[in-house]
Parts: structure tokens; C-alpha cells; sequence
């Protein structure tokens, strides 16, 4: 019994994420994310949609960062700046009532350039892109890269 009471505070703390705080670097990307989407229904369930986001570590490996909220209520994404030259993960998680649907990826950020994440599905299935936005107005897919994730610590790691 006193070994089942010492983890639950440490299976309290894995599951939380830390807030995102601008790195300090010598170049930025911006980053437009999708906003947050909840629906909760007493008839006919709930269904949940978010994007987050995190860093890869010299190991290849990092954790998410909590979502980050629209300013306004009613936008429909956010807009972050994060350091160039780094390796992010984007994860995509949508439920809709008793499916559950999540995938996780990683690209890196070059120096100066915009990024735009759209998700695609809900909880029966879910896929996500990411489109480099070009001077011209263009939208040039970006390269993404495989990633696991572990699903008692929240560590996602490169492939």
C-alpha cells in the first residue's frame, strides 16, 4: 500500500507539460498553429481537437509544451516565434466521443520562415501537414519526419 501511495505523486507530475517561454536565439520562425477545439455535449458526446508542439534535445528526443490559447476568443489559430535551426515536434490529438486519434511529427525550422500546421480528421482518424509560407503567398510542404511517442512518460523521440 505505501508503494502505491509514493507513485501517485510521481505519476501526477509526468503527465504535466511546462508553458512555452520564447528561447532566446539569434533567429526566429514563426509558427501558426491551429487554436484549441472542444465541443462538450450532455447528448451526443464531446469531441476535443489540439495542436501542440515541443523541442527535439541533442538526444533526439523532447516533450510537448501545454497548448497555447488563442488571445481572442473566437480565433481560429496562433501564431509563435521559435528559435531557427532547431528540430520541432508537432503533435495533432482529436477525440470525438469514444475514438481517439493522435500523430506526432518533426521537421526543422529555418532561419526566417514561416510555418503553417493544419490538421486534418477527427478521433477516427487523424493527419497533419505542415506548409512552409513563401513570399509569394505560396505553400511549399514541408519534409517531416518520423517520431514515437511513449505513452506512460509523454518523451517523444526521432525515429
Amino acid at each position: 500500500m505505501k508503494r502505491i501511495l509514493g507513485l501517485i505523486p510521481i505519476l501526477t507530475l509526468v503527465g504535466c507539460a511546462s508553458t512555452y517561454v520564447v528561447p532566446k536565439s539569434e533567429s526566429y520562425s514563426n509558427l501558426t498553429l491551429p487554436a484549441e477545439e472542444s465541443n462538450w455535449q450532455f447528448l451526443g458526446g464531446s469531441s476535443r481537437q489540439s495542436v501542440s508542439f515541443g523541442f527535439a534535445g541533442e538526444n533526439g528526443c523532447g516533450t510537448f509544451f501545454k497548448e497555447i490559447p488563442a488571445k481572442n476568443e473566437g480565433d481560429k489559430e496562433v501564431t509563435i516565434q521559435i528559435p531557427s535551426g532547431r528540430e520541432i515536434f508537432v503533435g495533432f490529438f482529436a477525440s470525438s466521443g469514444n475514438s481517439l486519434c493522435r500523430v506526432n511529427v518533426i521537421f526543422t525550422a529555418l532561419e526566417g520562415a514561416d510555418y503553417r500546421v493544419e490538421k486534418l480528421g477527427s478521433g477516427y482518424g487523424c493527419a497533419i501537414s505542415i506548409f512552409e509560407m513563401t513570399k509569394s503567398g505560396d505553400n511549399k510542404p514541408v519534409a517531416l519526419g518520423e517520431v514515437k511517442q511513449n505513452s506512460l512518460t509523454g518523451e517523444v523521440c526521432k525515429l
